[in-house]
């Protein structure tokens, strides 16, 4: 629908509002068992790594992390965090540093085994054309740090903020 005037836009916000609860609910029926089976691991050891981490303040959370950190584990905390599309949040590269950094250092308790090794694939390709099953065991670090993040960030008055508050500006 080529929009052409205001009139034109209010009459495509009727037709989304009318329709896309309805495409929801059913996306969420054939999606969402498979979905939660998929990520249920995932989910799991987030229940932990926040159990661990004692806070959902990312600020506190990397005070208490950063000092036990070495130079290489803060580079390549930095490196996972900044590989697209880890940031999802304006103004959330600390914050998602952080999250990375905490699966770095407390995946040997939480996991048995170092989920983010040097050289690990944050965003596994996926061909959307391929007739090949997609290997979702590729995704375990990227949903982990997802969930962290979602789960974080719902401490903050906004369910999910378009934007990390500034650090000077809140406390």
């Amino acid at each position: 629908m080529l929009l052409k005037s205001a009139e034109d836009a209010r009459r495509w916000e009727e037709l989304v509002a009318a329709v896309a609860p309805e495409k929801a609910r059913a996306l969420a029926q054939e999606v969402g068992p498979e979905l939660l089976a998929r990520t249920a691991n995932a989910r799991a050891a987030v229940n932990r790594y926040l159990e661990l981490f004692g806070t959902r303040d990312w600020r506190k959370l990397r005070e208490r992390i950063e000092p036990r950190a070495t130079t290489s584990e803060l580079r390549w905390a930095d490196e996972i965090a900044t590989t697209p599309p880890t940031v999802q949040v304006f103004n959330g590269r600390e914050f998602y540093k952080t999250i990375v950094l905490g699966i770095i250092l407390y995946s040997d308790v939480v996991e048995g085994r170092q989920i983010a090794p040097a050289g690990v694939e944050v965003w596994p390709a996926v061909d959307a054309f391929s007739k090949r099953p997609v290997d979702w065991s590729k995704w375990a670090l990227a949903w982990r740090i997802e969930i962290l993040a979602d789960r974080m960030l719902c401490r903050y008055p906004e369910p999910m903020p378009s934007r990390l508050p500034d650090e000077e500006t809140d406390s």
